[in-house]
This record gives C-alpha cells, sequence and structure tokens, in this order.
C-alpha cells in the first residue's frame, strides 16, 4: 500500500501564549476530533507554537516546521484557533490547499471544514475560487500561454 503499511498520522496545530490553561482545552478539541477518526489515524497530539501570524509566518514557526516535515501523505492536520494560525482568510485557504495538494487531509476545527468529507474539500474549493485565486491562476497561465504564442 502507498503508506508503507503505516497508519496515517493525525496531528494537531494550534498557537498559544497562555500554554496551560488554552493548550488543555486544545489538546481536548484535538483528542476529540479524533476519537471520530481513530480508525483511520494514529494520534501524535498538538503541535504548539507561541508566535502568532502577526509575528512570524507558518513556516518559520518551530512546531509547525517539525509537524510540517514530518507530514507524509495521507495524514491529517488539525488546525485549532484559525486567527491565531493563520495571517488572514486568504492566508488560510492557500495553506490550506497547499496541504491538500500534497495528500494530507485538513481539518479547520473553527470553521467545521474538514476535507476529509466531501463537502469539506469543495467548500474549501469553492473558498478558493470565491476569493479569486484561480482567477489570478488563471491569468497567470493565460499571460503564460500569450508569451508562448507570441
Amino acid at each position: 500500500d502507498d503508506l508503507g503499511g503505516l497508519m496515517p498520522t493525525f496531528f494537531g496545530y494550534s498557537v498559544t501564549r497562555l500554554h496551560d490553561r488554552q493548550m488543555g482545552r486544545r489538546e481536548n478539541v484535538c483528542q476529540r476530533i479524533h476519537s471520530k477518526l481513530a480508525a483511520e489515524y494514529q494520534y501524535a497530539g498538538v503541535f504548539n507554537d507561541r508566535q502568532n501570524a502577526i509575528e512570524t509566518g507558518l513556516y518559520q514557526r518551530p512546531a509547525y516546521a517539525a509537524l510540517y516535515t514530518a507530514l507524509r501523505l495521507g495524514d491529517c492536520v488539525c488546525f485549532i484557533a484559525l486567527d491565531r494560525c493563520f495571517e488572514s482568510l486568504d492566508d488560510m485557504i492557500t495553506k490550506a490547499n497547499d496541504l491538500v495538494a500534497m495528500g494530507i487531509r485538513v481539518i479547520l476545527a473553527d470553521a467545521r471544514i474538514d476535507t476529509g468529507t466531501k463537502e469539506g474539500k469543495t467548500f474549501l474549493k469553492s473558498l478558493y475560487w470565491s476569493n479569486g485565486f484561480g482567477h489570478r491562476r488563471d491569468l497567470l497561465l493565460s499571460d503564460i500561454a500569450h508569451e508562448l504564442i507570441v
């Protein structure tokens, strides 16, 4: 099989400043979501950063960098506290779509979007297109095509 016999992994990701109380709540959210998917994924816990989206980009945060490095095809990432994880709605949509394109299931807990479901995947895709990403991509492709033709 594609995963070499290993069960895919469920990762949580969050940004908190007050470690104890907030982290405990976010861990509970992840465990609750994972309990519904336990037959599909082994649980790896919640990766937590202290820098929010305003302070530093997602890929520059140490816990997310470690999580991202650990990801394999078929894994799942559950983002909690979206306003702290991402810089903007555009940033969230772009990053989530990038992970989905890599074969990663994305759960945006606060928004109740799960790309493991047909509805969740369709909703995320519709957000992508309605925010103009698809239009910008089409314009870029038409520019490239125009340059090749000329």
